[in-house]
């Protein structure tokens, strides 16, 4: 046998192209929901992924199904955002929905107050300072 026969002999036994795979591949990204996973970068991150194992096995899935399949999975906090893209003329695309999906993440975190990734705040040291004692303006005491 040759070197290529070898491989393909090889590539025959151990690649799994059948149905249970592609299955296994579309139960997955029907499933898809932002809260499994830790960030939104990891989420459209698994959302490719699987669109390029789809691809591997020779069958690709739609990029407009693609972006739908991300827009569903998102809470409803998304909801305002979803409506926009949906009311938009633009073509539906999944490059689009993910640099919309990975903005506003960029945008949501900058507003949040993160203790760990923020800048040292400090006080004026004479905030906690006791002022003169209260004087009653009736009694004077």
């Amino acid at each position: 046998k040759t070197a290529k026969e070898a491989w393909d002999a090889l590539q025959t036994a151990f690649e799994d192209n059948g149905l249970n795979r592609r299955l296994c591949i579309l139960r997955s990204l029907c499933s898809l929901k932002l809260e499994n996973f830790k960030s939104m970068e990891s989420y459209v991150n698994e959302a490719m992924s699987l669109k390029e194992q789809l691809a591997a096995i020779s069958k690709p899935v739609e990029d407009e199904f693609l972006a739908a399949v991300m827009l569903q999975g998102l809470p409803s906090e998304y909801d305002p955002m979803i409506m926009a893209i949906e009311n938009s003329s633009a073509v539906l695309t999944s490059d689009a929905v993910k640099v919309k999906l990975l903005q506003d993440r960029k945008w949501n975190s900058s507003e949040s107050f993160d203790p760990d990734e923020s800048a040292l705040l400090t006080r004026n040291p004479n905030f906690r300072k006791r002022k003169k004692p209260v004087e009653c303006w009736n009694c004077r005491q």
